[in-house]
């Protein structure tokens, strides 16, 4: 139906923003002035509140278009937003391009469309509003009259495909001109070709390369050094064998004097042991001799009794004084080979040497009583000499009889 039989209306307004609402009767249709306008006008700026009810009708996911044919019955749309001032308010400006404004007269029939989108772009719901609006003849400039459909949509794809057509253009111009520049680069040389010999001068950076031969005397000289690194290293490996091989060596040295400073301990503790045991038969001699001595001097009447006593004591003190000299002997062994075992001992042993050497004072203390012993044998030897001389002048006195008398036992 066109705005011929359409009940007009003039609608409300907020500033300067004219309210359309969605909800109005089909039948009427809205005269809007600032949509009029005359030929040759390029854009009309048209300040809307789209509004539902009375209420500001919400454009966040609402697009608004307009459809229109002019007096000439030629058909125009446009869906051009020159200015949201408010989607949540429903407050825009919508602009009318040059070609509504071609042919002079009332347009036919002319019309807002409001569509509602989801958050996936899906339209929910369409409104439409009437609006009547003219195209005043321009009397002072010759205007063309235009007969040809207009869509704003479709004229800015077009426009994108003439642009981009043109983008192509000059690309493909610039291609060509690159290419040709490539072409001549490549006939004076500036290109490295594969089998010709090319010298690269700058800095390059390559992902992944694969040489069969390479020369360069910088690596050359990184490679020599490498090569002097590792016999280096090899040489400092084979010394560090060496020294391993020697410090085990002094290891087993070490384990061979701790193992003679042992043996010298155990003989020192074996000579401590027979220096007792030449201290205790020295001890067992000076017994003997003393209870010899008493015997003498309380020798009773009866002489072959204490002749008898005092043969005992002097084999006892025989056996004693042999048992005595084999000690003196194998403490003597003993002293030699631990002195020979620790003068091939280091350093480390020279307190063992002390040692030795104290140990050779206590044997010569021994060698001393041993000597004082001796003295005391000589003594008693000389007193029981003595006694037989006694008792041989007494046989002659015929005080005793001699065949009571056994011959002493030396």
């Amino acid at each position: 139906m066109d705005n011929a039989h359409l009940a007009a209306y003039d609608p409300d307004q907020q500033g300067e923003y004219y309210v359309i609402d969605t909800t109005i009767d089909p039948t009427k249709t809205a005269n809007i002035p600032a949509m009029n306008g005359r030929q040759g006008d390029t854009m009309r700026r048209v300040p809307l509140a789209i509004t539902d009810d009375d209420q500001p009708h919400d454009m966040t996911n609402s697009t608004i278009e307009l459809r229109g044919q002019d007096a000439s019955g030629v058909v125009k749309i446009s869906d051009i937003t020159l200015n949201w001032v408010s989607r949540e308010g429903g407050l825009l400006v919508f602009g009318i391009p040059a070609p509504f404004y071609k042919n002079v007269g009332q347009y036919q029939h002319a019309y807002f469309v409001i569509s509602d989108k989801d958050g996936q772009g899906n339209t929910t719901s369409t409104s439409t509003v009437n609006v009547n609006f003219y195209v005043a003849e321009n009397g002072i400039d010759v205007s063309d009259v235009d007969s040809t459909i207009y869509i704003s949509s479709v004229d800015r794809m077009l426009q994108t495909a003439k642009d981009r057509i043109e983008a192509v253009k000059i690309a493909g111009e610039n291609a060509s001109a690159i290419v040709k520049g490539y072409q001549d680069s490549i006939k004076s040389g500036d290109f490295p070709a594969k089998d010709d010999d090319n010298m690269w001068t700058g800095h390059n950076s390559f992902k992944a390369v694969t040489i069969d031969s390479l020369d360069n005397a910088q690596l050359s000289a990184v490679s020599n050094n490498v090569t002097t690194a590792q016999a280096t290293a090899n040489s400092a490996s084979l010394q560090a064998v060496s020294n391993s091989v020697s410090i085990s060596n002094h290891a087993d040295s070490i384990a061979a004097n701790s193992t003679a400073v042992s043996s010298v301990n155990d003989r020192l503790g074996i000579d401590e042991t027979n220096a007792s045991t030449v201290s205790t038969a020295v001890s067992n001699h000076t017994e003997s001799i003393s209870s010899l001595s008493n015997a003498v001097d309380n020798m009773p009447d009866d002489l072959t009794d204490s002749l008898n006593a005092v043969s005992n004591s002097v084999t006892t003190l025989s056996h004693s004084v042999s048992s005595l000299s084999n000690s003196v002997t194998v403490s003597l062994t003993n002293m030699s080979i631990a002195v020979e075992n620790a003068s091939d001992m280091t350093q480390s042993v020279n307190d063992i040497n002390q040692s030795v050497v104290a140990m050779n004072k206590q044997l010569s203390d021994v060698s001393d009583t041993a000597d004082t012993a001796s003295n005391h044998i000589n003594t008693l030897f000389s007193a029981v000499t003595a006694l037989v001389n006694t008792v041989n002048q007494n046989i002659d006195n015929k005080k005793i009889d001699g065949n009571d008398i056994q011959a002493p036992m030396l």
